[in-house]
């Protein structure tokens, strides 16, 4: 079953609100880190639309496989998700803003939910682009940080 990563992100943003409660108790400093971390998320996205529009190619992750570039430039030199990455972002700037440890929880819901869909991108990438992308998996992280996989 295919759940658009957007619905995913609202289900564990509204997960966040239900685990803070009525917290708003964070300091100042959790505040700037939150501002922070958030400001580079939309930076982080905003800048892979713009990869991918100058790529003219689909951002679309319910069809992978309409790309018609494989786009390794801006964000993607780091990152094979930066959209995804910076939706996770944008949940850990949440959890920051409030104060709230528990409302960190869902964000591990979020990566764990996307897992799916991102595999079923890869596997349309790699019919796609074939050694190109296979290439690029080998170079570039998941997420940010090199993990299995």
């Amino acid at each position: 079953m295919h759940i658009p990563p957007p619905v995913i992100f609202a289900a564990a943003l509204l997960a966040q609100r239900k685990l803070a409660g009525s917290a708003d108790t964070a300091p100042p400093a959790a505040r700037v880190a939150g501002a922070v971390v958030g400001a580079v998320s939309l930076t982080l996205m905003g800048g892979t639309v713009a990869q991918f529009a100058l790529a003219e190619t689909t951002v679309d992750p319910a069809r992978p496989g309409a790309a018609s570039a494989l786009v390794t430039t801006g964000p993607n030199r780091l990152s094979r998700n930066p959209i995804y990455l910076g939706f996770a972002g944008l949940l850990v700037a949440h959890a920051l803003w409030r104060g709230s440890a528990a409302a960190a929880v869902p964000v591990v819901g979020f990566v764990a939910g996307l897992t799916p869909q991102i595999r079923r991108e890869e596997e349309a990438l790699l019919d796609r682009f074939g050694r190109a992308y296979a290439a690029y998996v080998r170079r570039v992280p998941r997420w940010i940080l090199p993990m299995k996989s």
